[in-house]
C-alpha cells in the first residue's frame, strides 16, 4: 500500500526583543542553533501518551513517536461518531460508535521538513498543517518565539504561469517570513533580516500591481526560492488574453508530494523504520 505525503517546511520565529540564550542577532546563520531550538520545540510535545487539544471547538486527538534521534511521528486523530447496525434480540438496531480517525505526520530534524499524510477523508492538507502548528504553538506559549509551518512548493511552477503568454499578469504578491531560518540567500532573505531586526516583523508581503500586464524578470528569483523552500508563499493574478476570464493560481496548489510504501505485515516499528528510511530518500517528487 503506498501513502502520499505532503511536503512543509518548519521555521521559528523569535521575539527580536528578547537575547535568546544570549545569542547574536545573525542566529538565522548558525545552522546548528537553529536545529536545537527547533527539535527543542519539538520536543516539548509528551512522548508515548494519547493528548487532545481543542481547535475552535474541535477535539484533536494526537500520539507522539520517537522513531530515531532524526525523526518524530505525530499521529493526528479526528473525532468522528459512526452510526453502526447490531443485532438485538432477533431484530437490529443502530448504536453510535466514537472514533478517532488519524493521519501520521513525520518530523525531520535536519532538514526541518515536516511530512503530512494525504487523506481528506479524515482532514484536509490545510487543516492538518494549522492543528499541528497550533498544538506546538501552544506548547510554546510561555517562550519567546514561534513556529511556522508553510507548504514547499514546485519552484517551475511559478515561472511556468509567468511565462506563459496566454496570460496577462495582473498582480503578483509574496508574503515572507522573517527572519529565514532555511539557509535561502539572496535579496529576498537580506530584506526579511532587516524588516525583522529593525522592525520586528513576523512576516510581510510585497504586491505588484498592473492593469496593463507586469513584467517579471529573474531579478525576482531570489522571492521564488525563498518561498518555495517553507519560507513564504506567493499567488498570481492574472487575465487569460483568449476568453478574458481572471485565474489566480497560488503556491499551495503545487505542493510537493512524496510517495512512500507502508509494509503492513511487519511489525509496527519495523515498518516505521522502513518509512523514515524512503523519507530520508525523498523518493518519487511529483
Amino acid at each position: 500500500m503506498e501513502k502520499k505525503f505532503f511536503y512543509c517546511r518548519a521555521s521559528i520565529i523569535f521575539d527580536q526583543q528578547i537575547d535568546f540564550l544570549k545569542k547574536p542577532l545573525d542566529y538565522e546563520d548558525n545552522i546548528k542553533y537553529r536545529n536545537k531550538i527547533f527539535w527543542m520545540s519539538v520536543g516539548y510535545l509528551k512522548l508515548e501518551e494519547k493528548q487532545s487539544f481543542l481547535i475552535n471547538n474541535k477535539e484533536i486527538i494526537y500520539f507522539v513517536k520517537k522513531i530515531n534521534e532524526s525523526f518524530l511521528k505525530i499521529e493526528l486523530g479526528m473525532r468522528k461518531i459512526l452510526e453502526k447496525i447490531v443485532p438485538l434480540d432477533n431484530d437490529f438496531h443502530k448504536e453510535l460508535d466514537l472514533t478517532y480517525p488519524h493521519i501520521s505526520v513525520y518530523i525531520e530534524k535536519e532538514t526541518q521538513i515536516i511530512y503530512f499524510e494525504e487523506n481528506p477523508e479524515i482532514v484536509s492538507f490545510s487543516s492538518s498543517v494549522k492543528y499541528v502548528q497550533e498544538i506546538i504553538n501552544y506548547k510554546l506559549k510561555d517562550d519567546a518565539y514561534k513556529l511556522f509551518i508553510l507548504p514547499m512548493s514546485h519552484t517551475p511552477n511559478f515561472w511556468s504561469h509567468i511565462q506563459n503568454n496566454n496570460l496577462l499578469i495582473n498582480e503578483v504578491a509574496f508574503t515572507l517570513l522573517a527572519p529565514n531560518f532555511l539557509g535561502a540567500s539572496g535579496k529576498a532573505k537580506d530584506i526579511a533580516k532587516q524588516l525583522h531586526q529593525n522592525n520586528n516583523a513576523e512576516k510581510f508581503t510585497i504586491r505588484l500591481v498592473s492593469d496593463t500586464g507586469l513584467i517579471i524578470r529573474e531579478d525576482f528569483s531570489s522571492y521564488v526560492d525563498y518561498t518555495s523552500e517553507g519560507a513564504g508563499t506567493w499567488s498570481i493574478k492574472a487575465t487569460n488574453r483568449n476568453n478574458k476570464r481572471k485565474v489566480t493560481y497560488k503556491q499551495k496548489e503545487k505542493v510537493k508530494k512524496t510517495n512512500v510504501k507502508i509494509i503492513e505485515e511487519e511489525d509496527k516499528i519495523i515498518m516505521e523504520i522502513k518509512i523514515t528510511e524512503l523519507l530520508k530518500k525523498g523518493m518519487n517528487h511529483e
